[in-house]
């Protein structure tokens, strides 16, 4: 006859009672189980939809970018696409092909920068290397190698620029903006020793008086005058420089030595006739 337990605390029932405690937690545990293996499939799920779909959206962009020539983009995009499927072929096909035609570009770029560049056409040069920079990045060595050359081009047109500045300014007898000119172009080619030589010329040009002419520098001074009335201007440009050496503020000097100069070339010019 089986009894029955109204209080739920009768000792004879204590061993049923911890039986019935373990099934129901045996019950709550494979039940909570249960649940979080739902929640764990279904976080999976919404987790692969979520990496499918933002594969498609970034190989699709990636393509876009690709097929519009926007190479550098394109495998900004595939790399995108990796983190989300690291194993897709499709999308490490495109990279490669993008990558390649990335290098391509940059190539062509360079090369036709430094056809251009040989020609003079420092400004279309220019554009042509500041177009493939930006395709360059992350590329160490293209990257270098074309800010290398912006670096020497900008450099090499500001300083044709401040030399027809100061041969403007030399037109208009402004000797003190020249040789500031010529200074600044000197900081770009230390080395030159004509550029160095327009410099001290201006200069001396700014700085320039009348002035008497010691014993030695007029009998040079005479000298070149004596050959430069025989039209020998050649010779008389050299003596004028000489006594230059010797007194570089005469103004005297300098109109001589101009004088000399304008005969030779109108001299040179009809026997070129």
């Amino acid at each position: 006859m089986l009894a029955y337990d109204e209080t739920g605390d009768a000792p004879e029932f204590e061993e049923a009672r911890e039986l019935a405690k373990k099934i129901t937690q045996a019950i709550d545990q494979e039940r909570e189980q249960e649940l979080e293996n739902e929640i764990e499939r279904k976080q999976a799920d919404q987790e692969r939809k979520y990496n499918e779909r933002m594969v498609k959206q970034h190989y699709e962009q990636a393509l876009a970018f690709y097929e519009q020539g926007q190479y550098y983009e394109a495998i900004e995009e595939c790399d995108e696409a990796l983190t989300y499927n690291p194993n897709s072929s499709l999308i490490k096909d495109l990279r490669e092909k993008a990558k390649e035609d990335l290098k391509n570009r940059i190539v062509d770029l360079v090369e036709q920068a430094h056809k251009i560049e040989k020609e003079d056409r420092i400004d279309n040069a220019l554009d042509l290397y500041r177009q493939a920079l930006p395709l360059s990045r992350g590329i160490k060595k293209w990257e270098s190698l074309i800010k290398e050359k912006i670096r020497q081009l900008e450099g090499r047109l500001s300083y044709d620029s401040k030399l027809r500045r100061a041969a403007e300014y030399e037109m208009d007898r402004e000797w003190d903006k020249a040789a500031q000119l010529y200074q600044e172009a000197m900081q770009i080619a230390p080395n030159n020793k004509l550029l160095r030589q327009k410099y001290n010329e201006a200069k001396a040009r700014s700085n320039a008086r009348r002035m008497d002419m010691t014993p030695e520098v007029r009998e040079i001074y005479l000298k070149g005058y004596s050959e430069m009335t025989n039209k020998n201007y050649e010779e008389a440009i050299r003596y004028f420089r000489q006594a230059l050496d010797i007194q570089p503020h005469n103004v005297n000097l300098w109109g001589a030595l101009d004088y000399a100069r304008s005969e030779l070339r109108k001299k040179r010019a009809a026997s070129d006739e």
